[in-house]
Order: C-alpha cells, then structure tokens, then sequence
C-alpha cells in the first residue's frame, strides 16, 4: 500500500466519524413528556428500565397514551413485550445501538 493511499483511508475514516459525532444523538425540549421522548426513538433499539429494576432492550415499535411495545427483545428476539408506561422509571438511548 503506497503513502497516498493509506492517508486518503485515514482522512475518509476521519471525516466518516467526525460527521456521525456531529449529529444529535437525543434532543429534550422543555415541556416533552417520557412519550414525546419515546416517540422520537420509533423504530430504534432502546432500553427500558422497570420500576421493578428490570432492564428490557429491544426495537420501540410503538408508544400509545398508556403503552409501549417493544419487539425483537434482547436475548428474547421472538418475543415482544407490551409495557405500561407507568412501570417505566428510566429509557436508555445506546448512542452506539446494542449490539
């Protein structure tokens, strides 16, 4: 591998992660509720914590006025989970998604 080549792959992997660190990973505006901050993360994996301390990580696939819904659950793939928004004491946004 010649020198220019190997600085035009370190300049293309420089400028890849200097424009994925420039985006905003969460934004909070002063009155949302947990739903308005639900809502902005359809369809992205996220984790949930329980008032029980159970931890729940899977795909949000929907936020309604007293439920989420959370599919391809961590270590349960087959299985989705139907969640009241009042056992939920925390959400965990992963800026780099679980893996």
């Amino acid at each position: 591998m010649n020198a220019k080549t190997w600085l035009l792959g370190i300049w293309i992997a420089l400028m890849s992660t200097t424009s994925l660190a420039a985006e905003p990973k969460l934004v909070i505006k002063e009155n949302d509720s947990l739903q308005d901050v639900l809502r902005g993360q359809a369809d992205k994996k996220i984790g949930v914590l329980l008032n029980s301390g159970v931890e729940l990580h899977g795909v949000l696939k929907e936020v309604g006025a007293k439920v989420i819904r959370l599919q391809e659950l961590r270590n349960r793939e087959t299985f989705d989970a139907v969640i009241p928004l009042s056992e939920v004491s925390a959400v965990l946004i992963d800026n780099h998604l679980f893996d």
